[in-house]
């Protein structure tokens, strides 16, 4: 597994958090199982992490960043200013 694989665009969450790698998604992902551990079984954070861990088997990358990017904007965490600018 090569979890250092970088998004071809960097995500930034709502925090403020720069999402960069499969890595920094992971460690995310984590950060809010520990605050909110329900939150996790939702659907999107269950097809992010499918994405995520296919991605860090050689899997797609952007498949990846599209999934956990949803995951954010489901739940209100993605940063829309900086998500426009970075298109």
């Amino acid at each position: 597994m090569n979890w250092r694989r970088k998004f071809a665009t960097p995500v930034k969450s709502s925090t403020g958090k720069t999402i960069r790698t499969l890595a920094d998604a992971r460690a995310f992902m984590m950060a809010i199982g520990r605050k909110d551990p329900g939150r996790l079984y939702r659907n999107e954070w269950h097809h992010a992490w499918e994405h995520l861990e296919a991605a860090a088997n050689h899997g797609s990358v952007a498949d990846a960043r599209k999934a956990f990017r949803n995951a954010l904007y489901l739940n209100g965490m993605l940063d829309f200013e900086s998500d426009r600018k970075a298109r």
